[in-house]
């Protein structure tokens, strides 16, 4: 588990254009532009997104399904 309900965003302001994802040492791991996602799913304990760019799948493992459904 790399990523946690609590860690993963921080707060979002409306003017953002991209969200940081962050691991659960409170370092970035990856910036996201929200119009490039093209999908997000949960399969078991993993939140998939995937980009419209390079057909790129970003996977964050979260330590339950249910975590990794509410992260949705």
């Amino acid at each position: 588990m790399n990523y946690s309900l609590d860690k993963f965003v921080k707060s979002l302001l409306e003017t953002d254009k991209i969200v940081t994802i962050f691991n659960n040492l409170g370092k970035p791991t990856y910036t996201i532009n929200p119009l490039a996602v093209s999908r997000i799913y949960v399969s078991g304990n993993l939140l998939k997104i995937n980009l419209t760019k390079n057909n790129t799948i970003i996977i964050l493992d979260f330590s339950d399904n249910q975590e990794a459904k509410q992260a949705y």
